[in-house]
């Protein structure tokens, strides 16, 4: 029984810091491009092994019409999905 808790341990210490890692790549791809100044908050949920639904507020460029920031997310929601295709959902909120 000792080790059955002890491997559930290490599984969640991994599973935490993967999750880490991963997370801050998709808030580097999100901040990379021309529209998004900075990611002020994010959410993340593992559904299933393969599912992840992902919920990040950013703030966009002052100047940017509402068009432009639909294309915005539109083109980096892409880029996440392809980096990572586990990541399912991907709401993206201007703040």
């Amino acid at each position: 029984m000792a080790i059955g808790l002890v491997l559930i341990g290490i599984s969640l210490l991994l599973v935490r810091e993967s999750s880490r890692k991963t997370l801050r790549k998709i808030i580097t791809i999100t901040e990379s491009g021309p529209s998004i100044v900075r990611v002020k908050k994010h959410f993340s949920i593992y559904l299933a092994p393969e599912e992840i639904v992902l919920q990040l507020i950013a703030s966009f460029r002052k100047e940017l019409t509402t068009e432009e920031i639909t294309d915005s997310i539109k083109r980096v929601s892409g880029r996440i999905r392809k980096e990572f295709p586990r990541v399912k959902q991907i709401f993206i909120e201007p703040m």
